[in-house]
C-alpha cells in the first residue's frame, strides 16, 4: 500500500509521522509532496496503488488551494491534519471529504491506527503494532 503525505512549507511534523509509519507500518510506502502543483500533477495521473493521502493543513489558505483539487480526490482516502479546532477551519476542511480528521497537537497514534485499518481492508490482514 502507498500513501502520500502533503504539506505546505513551514512545518516539519510530516517527518515525524513518516518515521512512525516506517517503524510501525513497514508494509506501507510513503512519499512526501511539498507543492500544490506537484500534488495536482500526481493526482492527474493513474494512482498506481496509492490508497490514502495525509494532508497537513497549516492555515485556511492551504485548504482553499486544495478545495480546487477536490474532484481529483475521488479515488483516494484523505486524512486531514488541521492546526486547530476552530469551526471555520473545520468547515473548510470538511469540503475535502476526509475519511478522518486529526490535529497537529496530537501524537499521530490516531493516524497510525487509521492507516493500519486501511491496510487491513486493502490486504485482508492486520499488521502487529
Amino acid at each position: 500500500m502507498k500513501i502520500r503525505l502533503y504539506k505546505c512549507a513551514g512545518d516539519d511534523r510530516e517527518k515525524t509521522l513518516e518515521t512512525l509509519i516506517e517503524k510501525q507500518l513497514p508494509n506501507i510506502q510513503t512519499d512526501t509532496i511539498h507543492s500544490i502543483r506537484q500534488l495536482s500533477d500526481i493526482l492527474c495521473r493513474p494512482l498506481h496503488g496509492i490508497s490514502a493521502m495525509v494532508v497537513f493543513i497549516l492555515c485556511e489558505k492551504d485548504i482553499e488551494q486544495l478545495i480546487t483539487l477536490t474532484p481529483l480526490f475521488d479515488d483516494i482516502r484523505v486524512i486531514l491534519i488541521l492546526p486547530d479546532r476552530t469551526k471555520p477551519l473545520m468547515a473548510q476542511g470538511l469540503k475535502l471529504n476526509p475519511c478522518f480528521i486529526s490535529y497537529l497537537d496530537n501524537d499521530f497514534t490516531d493516524i497510525i491506527s487509521v492507516l493500519n485499518k486501511l491496510y487491513q481492508r486493502a490486504h485482508g490482514t492486520g499488521l502487529q503494532l
